[in-house]
């Protein structure tokens, strides 16, 4: 029987780049597959409180909870084969955000990386974060001006 986990990712959009994690050497997941900065909440943490702990963990950006938006089926789930820990299905909450403080920095797991978003097929990808990142880009180029954020950033 599979493991199950559940985390919470966040797809950080800027101009026509997203911020993704290359997980290294010392990272669960398989060496060099990028995925979305994101992990698991800690007891009694809100997704969105965890999402914004683990952003900064691996990336150093720090975002606030009210600028990070849920979009319509932002709900993923997939089989992960891991070299450390267990394996099993991840379920991932995501959430998107074109705010943020700070400037990238290395984790012991984790390089954050930007990525231009039609070059998304060149790069070996976690399962479902190039459909989350569709997903959240499609949203968010409908509440840009809600947002009262420059076209370009989309």
């Amino acid at each position: 029987m599979n493991d199950q986990f559940f985390s919470a990712q966040v797809v950080v959009l800027r101009k026509s780049k997203v911020l993704l994690v290359r997980h290294g050497k010392n990272a669960a997941h398989l060496t060099g597959v990028l995925g979305l900065p994101g992990g698991r909440t800690k007891n009694n943490e809100s997704e969105k409180k965890g999402a914004i702990r683990e952003v900064f963990e691996e990336t150093g950006l720090a975002l606030k909870e009210n600028d990070l938006h849920e979009f319509p089926n932002n709900t993923y789930s997939a089989y992960i084969k891991r070299k450390k820990g267990p394996s099993g299905v991840f379920t991932m909450k995501v959430f998107m955000s074109a705010k943020f403080l700070g400037v990238l920095k290395k984790s012991d797991e984790t390089e954050p990386v930007w990525i231009k978003l039609s070059d998304l097929d060149d790069y070996n990808l976690l399962p479902n974060v190039e459909k989350a990142i569709n997903s959240a880009n499609n949203y968010y180029k409908g509440i840009q001006k809600e947002l009262k954020v420059k076209p370009d950033l989309a």
